[in-house]
Formats: C-alpha cells, sequence, structure tokens
C-alpha cells in the first residue's frame, strides 16, 4: 500500500494470526473471529505510519509498531522457529538472554531536531506503536511522534538487574534516553553496520533516517484500543 502511494486510499483491517500480536493487542483485537468482525464493523482511527528510509539505492520502508536496533534486534533475528512453536513469546526472551552474554554493543549516533546522543548503545527503540519506558505498552498512535528510547551500553548482569527495575517497576533508569520526535536519524558511528528489525523484518543499514507520517492509515479498532494513552 506503501509502495502504491494508496495508504490513504484504504482501511486496514488487523487479524491476530502471529506469536506475540502486539499491534491486534494494542489495536484492542481480541481473536481471529473478533479481528473479522472489526474488519466490518469496527471504528476506523486515522493511525500515524512510520517510514524507515536508508541509504541512496536503499528501499523505503513503513513499519506500524516499532524498528528496533541492538541487542532486541539479534534476538528477533536468532530466535528460530522451533522456539516460537515451542514457547510462543518466550522464545525471545530465551533467546535475549542467551544473546546478553556475547553482544558487543552499538557505536551509534542517533538525532532528533531537539535531541542528540552519541556512544556505546545496547539498543536503540523507536516506538510508533510501542512505548519502552515506564511500564512500556502502547504509544500514542495519532501524535504524529516516535517514542524513541536509546539504552547505554552496560555490564550483562547489571543491564537484566536494571531491566528488571525499569520494566516492572516503572523507575527511572540511569543510562537510558527517552524523548519523542516526528524525525529521527540513526546511524553507525564506527566500521560496523546496524541490524534493525522493523516490524520483524530484519535488515541491516549504516544508516537510518525515520520520519512518522501522521494519521497516514485508517485502521479499524476496538473497543480497548486507547486513542491518546497517558
Amino acid at each position: 500500500m506503501f509502495r502504491a502511494d494508496a495508504l490513504g486510499d484504504t482501511t486496514l483491517a488487523v487479524l491476530p494470526g502471529g506469536t506475540a500480536n502486539l499491534l491486534a493487542g494494542t489495536l484492542g483485537v481480541e481473536s481471529l473471529d473478533h479481528g473479522i468482525e472489526l474488519s466490518d464493523t469496527g471504528e476506523a482511527r486515522p493511525l500515524d505510519v512510520g517510514v524507515a528510509e536508508g541509504a541512496a539505492g536503499e528501499s523505503t520502508e513503513p513499519f506500524l509498531v516499532s524498528c528496533i536496533a541492538g541487542l532486541p534486534a539479534n534476538a528477533s533475528t536468532d530466535t528460530s522457529g522451533e522456539l516460537k512453536e515451542r514457547f510462543g513469546t518466550l522464545a525471545f526472551l530465551l533467546t535475549g538472554a542467551r544473546e546478553t552474554v556475547a553482544f558487543d554493543g552499538l557505536d551509534v549516533r542517533v538525532a532528533s531536531p531537539t535531541t542528540t546522543w552519541a556512544g556505546e548503545a545496547t539498543c536503540v527503540l523507536v516506538g510508533n506503536a510501542r512505548k519502552f519506558v515506564e511500564e512500556g505498552g502502547q504509544a500514542d498512535m495519532e501524535d504524529g511522534e516516535f517514542d524513541v528510547v536509546v539504552v547505554e551500553r552496560m555490564p550483562a548482569s547489571g543491564m537484566a538487574v536494571e531491566a528488571a527495575v525499569h520494566r516492572l517497576l516503572g523507575e527511572g533508569t540511569e543510562g537510558v534516553t527517552h524523548f519523542r520526535a516526528g524525525e529521527l536519524h540513526v546511524a553507525a558511528d564506527g566500521d560496523e553496520p546496524i541490524t534493525f528489525s522493523r516490524d520483524g523484518e530484519v535488515a541491516t543499514h549504516e544508516r537510518l533516517d525515520f520520519r512518522a507520517l501522521p494519521g497516514a492509515l485508517d485502521v479499524r479498532v476496538g473497543d480497548d484500543y486507547v486513542p491518546h494513552p497517558e
């Protein structure tokens, strides 16, 4: 739809048939049958679409949930189909724990019109439907901005403790930079390119330029969808 310049001419209905169904859950789609029902009766909300553009000659790709770089992207890449079948979403945690010990970190530069960060990071998280700080969960998909988090590189044991406190208790965590932006640039600051996972599609780039397309796509939502979460 994006490549056909048809986002504005289309209403999308999401049917949950994957491992985690993050987007369906965010949109208030409870089951496959519920998704089919909503495709005809659900309210259509104009939601933001994220776009990630690589260097010259690389394709420009859209995303709805998130684009991540670093440890979470590596975990997504290395999680086998067998693990997903046996453990569901737990498979990503199992792979992530294994990856944590070996991950070397990212030499990365992140820049928006208001915020610049450069250094060695564990991960860079660019959320459109997802936020990654405090309790996590749904980001505002109708504000024309990304929810951006940069987690500084830290020892594996320390990172596990910090992540548990930050995720479960919602307390502020040192080494985590959080901001919102309608456009963003993420570039390798060393010799190694960066592996990105864009809504689960994995690719390697020297640089990605992000921009939000406000209200670009009408999407059917359920009663549990929150237009402007706090």
